[in-house]
């Protein structure tokens, strides 16, 4: 799977991109969390202790995110005008240069 693949993921909304953002959203709070709590408090026991309860918080906090992005599509583009083919002379003419 390339990061490509991900990327395009992560711009579309749908239910595999809702569950990519919950995967990523949970990753990097708990990453957030032991970053401050475990390495810079110097309390990595007080973070894993706290996995009882911090854990599901975060799965809640995620859900809830990433539900709430995918929760209303973005309208349909309209489509375009289709574009007429123009030949130079033609085009001349419109902007009033002679050949």
């Amino acid at each position: 799977m390339g990061i490509s693949y991900l990327l395009g993921l992560a711009r579309q909304r749908s239910l595999p991109a809702a569950a990519l953002l919950f995967l990523l959203l949970v990753d990097e709070i708990e990453g957030l969390i032991f970053a401050v709590v475990g390495v810079v408090l110097h309390r990595v026991d007080l973070f894993l202790a706290a996995q009882d309860t911090l854990f599901p918080a975060v799965v809640l906090i995620a859900a809830v995110a990433a539900l709430a992005r995918n929760w209303r599509r973005p309208a349909k583009p309209s489509p375009l005008p289709a574009v007429e083919p123009l030949d130079l002379g033609v085009l001349a003419q419109r902007i009033g240069v002679a050949r």
